[in-house]
């Protein structure tokens, strides 16, 4: 998609709650960012995880791909939820959630 289409469709669908930049990012890595026509920029907001851990870390996207490929639904009592961190086959995520 080039910024023309991005831009239409975030008009489309994103409710004008707050100022939009002309900027259109693509792309990811580390604290580097790319937009629609390939220029490349030093991320000074970053978001909430890449500040942290820079965007497209392997490391998390390595643990989302093995978390998607066995659980997408989160929020209720899971077995993935209950572990301990670090721990996923830990005793609490072998035992069934408990109905109240």
């Amino acid at each position: 998609m080039n910024r023309s289409e991005i831009i239409a469709l975030f008009d489309q669908y994103v409710m004008p709650t707050y100022g939009r930049l002309s900027l259109v990012l693509v792309r990811g890595q580390g604290a580097r960012v790319w937009d629609a026509e390939g220029h490349e920029y030093l991320d000074w907001i970053g978001a909430w995880g890449p500040a942290l851990l820079g965007h497209a870390h392997p490391a998390i996207v390595a643990a989302v791909q093995r978390a998607a490929e066995r659980w997408l639904v989160f929020g209720l009592a899971s077995p993935p939820e209950a572990a301990q961190p670090g721990q996923a086959d830990g005793p609490a995520a072998r035992e069934p959630p408990r109905r109240r």
